[in-house]
């Protein structure tokens, strides 16, 4: 490692500190001055319970993953934590990174928690040595079993554990899981148990972007803000006041970018980077049980090899019959939904929904990967007569359509869209094979401002967009002229 290897006494005069730890232990050196004065009152010894209530951008992911890694640290420096607080000699001690799914445990705050570790000389001299073993979702120092985990909120893995620490990131996504099983109130009442062993040395931290007046999350800030006496610190900022905006300028409420935000969406605008929850949300699909009914226990033709898509073997065209596929690339070029079906009788027949995300380091998906699956269809016999996306990226892909005969259409996914979609489920017109990553998509659908369906904040629907739009157009895919002038311009 480059960086110095830190001494006894850096070492620990970093567990009586906080700011001191990540800037000598992590190597950490730019926290925003807001953090900063947060942390430090957070570590006064007052309170046990934070709750960050920030604007996007903000930085609290960040900060929430020092807070795991220096509860950590001091669990693994203390003589035998588990007889300081009288348990038995056994028990694991667990500090948590508890993220609404299990993908977000892994690339958010956990991915920041294994960055620190990996390159902090103290922390890697420890795994070198054996004495710290990393797996894929924890680390866990062995002679005295302290483990810093990450989890999701429905795995139920908190249920009579040890939790020194628990860091909950976008506790109020928690509210909208798919059976309901583990709602925020529900996990957070388990959290508390398992915190409760170490009584007011028990820490839980709850960071989020507010959504809605409804959730939890806005229920504690509510609570602490009202109760200041019960070891709750609550902060509660929009994201200008919260960065360093000599470093993060555009950041600025009268920056050109937040003004182009602002003015594009004000309700979202201050619901992401102002911190303000909206009113009560009116989900697009209130009753989910028409869109289980639309599931197929059936395989699925995609296999996935080395994070690349292939079409099985076994998955052959239906003689005669015409396929439509609907593409629905992120603005951000770090996901894609793709969706294809063909139509029996009078029932449209999802062959696949699928989704390509970015591999990290990567910050953007792999578009060669989107265009040969593609072209693996076609090649395979299957008669695409028509390609629905609504931007204009990805221009290789488009070329390589157009070589082989396929039709474009470029079309927007408006509610229309989704009202056909959604009178489709509801009348069993339409089934797919079972789809985690799409029912999760389709339960968290919003109504926005009742003229728009989107996701919530910290959501997608990259796959439910590419469903919409298959569905829309595969009947009939002869009823709109295709946009074949769009491809001269890509």
């Amino acid at each position: 490692m480059e960086a110095e290897y830190p001494s006894w006494e850096v070492q620990q005069k970093a567990l009586g500190d906080i700011l001191y730890f990540a800037d000598r232990i992590l190597g950490v050196k730019q926290i925003w001055p807001e953090w900063r004065k947060v942390l430090k009152e957070f570590y006064s010894g007052k309170y046990h319970e934070l709750v960050a209530c920030v604007g996007m951008g903000s930085g609290k992911t960040y900060v929430a993953a020092i807070i795991c890694t220096y509860e950590f640290y001091k669990l693994i420096n203390m003589p035998n934590p588990q007889e300081y607080w009288d348990l038995d000699e056994s028990t694991p001690i667990y500090i948590v990174n508890l993220a609404r799914s299990e993908a977000q445990a892994k690339f958010t705050v956990f991915a920041f928690i294994k960055g620190f570790i990996l390159h902090s000389p103290y922390f890697y001299d420890l795994l070198k040595s054996g004495r710290l073993l990393q797996r894929h979702n924890e680390f866990e120092f062995r002679e005295k079993r302290i483990f810093l985990r990450s989890e999701h909120s429905a795995s139920g893995s908190l249920a009579g554990k040890s939790a020194k620490c628990v860091v909950f990131d976008e506790l109020d996504k928690f509210e909208f899981t798919a059976s309901g099983e583990s709602s925020a109130e529900e996990v957070y009442s388990v959290v508390t148990k398992s915190t409760g062993r170490f009584g007011t040395d028990g820490i839980i931290v709850s960071i989020s972007s507010p959504v809605s007046t409804d959730g939890l999350f806005w229920k504690l800030v509510e609570k602490g803000k009202k109760n200041p006496n019960l070891g709750m610190l609550v902060v509660h900022k929009p994201t200008w006041e919260m960065v360093d905006l000599t470093i993060k300028p555009e950041y600025a409420f009268d920056s050109e970018y937040m003004t182009a935000e602002r003015e594009k969406d004000y309700d979202k605008f201050m619901r992401d980077y102002g911190a303000q929850p909206v009113g009560r949300l009116v989900p697009f699909f209130p009753d989910i049980d028409p869109i289980k009914a639309c599931e197929r226990n059936v395989r699925s033709p995609v296999v996935w090899e080395n994070h690349r898509p292939h079409l099985a073997d076994w998955y052959k065209p239906i003689k005669g019959k015409q396929y439509v596929i609907a593409g629905d690339p992120a603005l951000r070029r770090d996901a894609f939904g793709l969706a294809m079906g063909h139509v029996e009788k009078d029932t449209i027949v999802v062959d696949f929904t699928m989704k390509f995300e970015k591999v990290p380091p990567a910050r953007e998906i792999n578009a060669s990967h989107v265009r040969s699956f593609i072209e693996e269809i076609i090649d395979r016999g299957f008669k695409v007569s028509l390609f629905v996306t609504d931007v204009k990226t990805f221009p290789e892909l488009f070329q390589s359509l157009e070589k082989r005969g396929v039709k474009i259409e470029q079309s927007f996914v408006k509610k229309e869209t989704y009202d056909y979609l959604k009178e489709r489920i509801n009348l069993g017109e339409i089934f797919w094979p079972r789809d985690p990553d799409l029912f999760d998509e389709l339960i968290h659908l919003e109504i926005v401002s009742q003229r728009k369906v989107d996701h919530p904040k910290f959501g997608s629907k990259d796959i439910a967009d590419a469903l919409a739009n298959m569905a829309f157009y595969v009947k009939d895919v002869q009823r709109q002229k295709p946009v074949w002038r769009i491809i001269s311009k890509w």
